[in-house]
């Protein structure tokens, strides 16, 4: 007889890969406490008792609490941690487990800045021997926390002018960082502002540098949770800035981030500068807002002067007009362009009283009918200028009629029945 040798071993080495694995966080935000649902398929068969090892990452950590808890109908779960990183997972049921289970695991704490973290996932038998039957990954990708960013010095920005700012960075949680060299605040100002000078951290020791429109601070060893970022900028004509955007990180990963910072300037427009946001003290030229004259009563900015004001040469400040003088006016106080009732305007110049040769009409001061001194309108003579006399139908004219006399004057009719009379109307020269 052949010689057989039963005592023969054979080991797997090789756990079968997971038709399907997956981890999903209900709050993919960093630092958030939420539930993740483990979801598998499995490769093999699997019986009450077999258990799944979910391992993991170091930066990702299980909170006293929680708890495992199936999603698959005819299968319970339990669960326990083996190591600080390790969960095993019991499986069980009153028949066989199929093909695919639903784990939600309860209290579990996100790493505290965004990326991609790997969980390793195995299963096993239910004896003591814990061979792994199968073998898997699955990924969580978590999103930056919210970052606070708020100006506190908004009533000092100044439009088209050198202004100093300050925005308050907040982390929405304290960092604990491994490395806290890795730490790493940015914030980049919008196309609105260039920068004028680099900037200053609240925080005793940071660094602060400039590059283009972001300033960057670090050596942040003993930030906890609040920074000051001060800095220097010109600001472009805006009403309503872009964001700015500001981000914590730690080892090039986004811890927090912010872009729902603007700034709407403290002056109102067309203000650029003032006391209050609508008491101005200059104005915008005119290539932003054709509104560029200061009317300093009430320290408004206009497109034009307004009644009783007007613009100096090489000013941008309207001055009052002549309070004695002009409702309006141009280039001096007293040149007038206009009169308050009852005033005539005659030569740049309010009259009560229009000068002789000349009659008032509404607010103007308009030349009488040739040859006439004094007039009520343009054809209305009431008086001749020298060497013309007053006609009868109130025109001036150098010889009266026939039948008249010029006395004081006046065409005077000589009486009846002279047909002409010198002197006087009764002296007649001719019957």
């Amino acid at each position: 007889m052949e010689y057989v040798n039963s005592s023969v071993t054979i080991a797997m080495t090789t756990p079968t890969p997971i038709t399907y694995s997956a981890l999903t966080p209900a709050n993919t935000t960093a630092n958030s406490l939420t539930n993740y649902t483990l979801s598998l398929t499995f490769a093999l068969q699997h019986y009450s008792g077999d258990r799944i090892f979910l391992t993991l990452p170091t930066t990702i950590t299980l909170v006293s609490g929680f708890q495992c808890t199936s999603s698959t109908s005819g299968v319970s779960v339990s669960c326990f941690k083996t190591s600080a990183q390790v969960l095993s997972i019991t499986m069980t049921s009153i028949s066989v487990i199929g093909n695919s289970l639903g784990v939600v695991i309860t209290n579990v704490q996100n790493n505290w800045y965004s990326g991609i973290n790997s969980f390793s996932i195995a299963t096993a038998t239910n004896d003591t021997t814990n061979y792994y039957m199968e073998q898997g990954t699955a990924n969580a990708t978590l999103t930056a926390a919210a970052l606070s960013a708020a100006c506190t010095t908004t009533n000092a920005l100044v439009l088209l002018a050198s202004s100093t700012l300050s925005v308050g960075i907040t982390s929405p949680f304290q960092l604990s960082p491994p490395d806290p060299t890795l730490v790493k605040i940015t914030l980049t100002l919008p196309s609105q502002f260039t920068p004028t000078t680099s900037c200053n951290g609240s925080l005793s020791g940071s660094v602060c540098t400039l590059s283009g429109q972001t300033y960057t601070l670090t050596n942040l060893t003993n930030f906890l949770t609040t920074i000051n970022v001060t800095f220097t900028a010109t600001a472009s004509y805006f009403t309503t800035s872009s964001p700015f955007t500001s981000k914590l990180s730690y080892n090039s990963s986004d811890v927090a981030t912010d872009s729902t910072l603007s700034i709407t300037p403290y002056c109102l427009s067309p203000c650029k500068s003032c006391t209050s946001p609508t008491s101005c003290t200059s104005c915008l030229p005119s290539t932003y807002t054709s509104l560029t004259s200061l009317y300093t009563p009430n320290s408004s900015c206009l497109a034009s002067c307004p009644s009783s004001y007007y613009l100096p040469t090489n000013s941008s400040t309207c001055a009052q007009c002549s309070t004695t003088a002009c409702l309006t006016c141009t280039t001096t106080a007293t040149t007038c362009t206009s009169c308050a009732s009852p005033a005539y305007l005659m030569n740049s110049s309010c009259l009560l009283t229009c000068p002789n040769t000349y009659y008032g009409s509404a607010t103007f001061c308009l030349p009488c009918a040739n040859q006439c001194y004094n007039c009520t309108n343009a054809t209305y003579c009431l008086t001749c200028v020298s060497g013309y006399s007053l006609n009868p139908d109130h025109t001036c004219l150098l010889t009266c009629p026939t039948n008249y006399l010029s006395l004081a004057g006046i065409c005077t009719l000589c009486t009846s029945p002279c047909a002409t009379c010198t002197a006087s109307a009764s002296k007649c020269t001719s019957c």
